[in-house]
């Protein structure tokens, strides 16, 4: 009777180990998944500063910017300050998962 419990114990701490490392598992893939995005968005991020950098040294070579470059000068700013704001929020996903997984 008590090895049959043991081993009925054990059998429990089998399956409870897989559901472990399958939980373990899918918030490892979503960490990598949030930083894959996090890393896209900086990428964007700094495509879109680099050519609001670039749009500004226009301007400031021809010293008399027009309406319309000032606009694209701050859509372009826009860009980037939106695609770090969404690269921090996926970094804090990933952070949450790690979390998760340092438990």
């Amino acid at each position: 009777m008590a090895e049959e419990e043991s081993r009925q114990k054990i059998e429990g701490f089998i399956v409870k180990a897989k559901e472990n490392h399958k939980k373990r598992t899918l918030l490892i893939t979503k960490a990598k998944s949030n930083l894959l995005e996090a890393s896209s968005n900086l990428i964007l991020g700094e495509q879109a500063k680099t050519l609001a950098i670039e749009k500004i040294n226009q301007y400031l070579q021809a010293k008399r910017p027009s309406e319309r470059l000032l606009d694209l000068i701050d859509v372009d700013l826009e860009k980037y300050t939106r695609y770090i704001g969404d690269a921090n929020k996926t970094i804090e996903e990933a952070k949450k998962y790690m979390n998760q997984l340092i438990k």
